[in-house]
């Protein structure tokens, strides 16, 4: 069965096991690193709505993701760049966002 489903479903329903593992574990912050790298637009829309209704109720999620609808899910982003020294971490604006993927995709 788990054979004839995309990536794409197989991100969304580990997004949605996930999540419901917080009811049983009492776990409330979550991070995931391009969970939605292999969804279809409406997947990453369905996944958006339900990390920023989950994150309402007080859980956090973090997020590392190159697609646009992914970061509307988001109240806070941060902008990371990389330097011969080590990383630089950043406060950044949805708009910052926007340009930022803009540019890189």
């Amino acid at each position: 069965m788990i054979e004839n489903i995309s990536k794409g479903q197989v991100c969304i329903c580990l997004l949605i096991f996930c999540l419901s593992l917080s009811i049983i574990s009492k776990k409330t912050v979550f991070f995931f690193d391009e969970i939605d790298e292999n969804m279809d637009l409406y997947s990453e829309i369905l996944s958006s709505k339900l990390i920023k209704k989950f994150s309402s109720k007080g859980n956090q999620v973090f997020i590392v993701t190159h697609k646009k609808k992914t970061i509307y899910s988001g109240d806070k982003w941060f902008g990371v760049s990389g330097s011969k020294k080590g990383s630089f971490v950043e406060n950044i604006t949805l708009v910052d966002c926007k340009k930022f993927l803009s540019i890189n995709n």
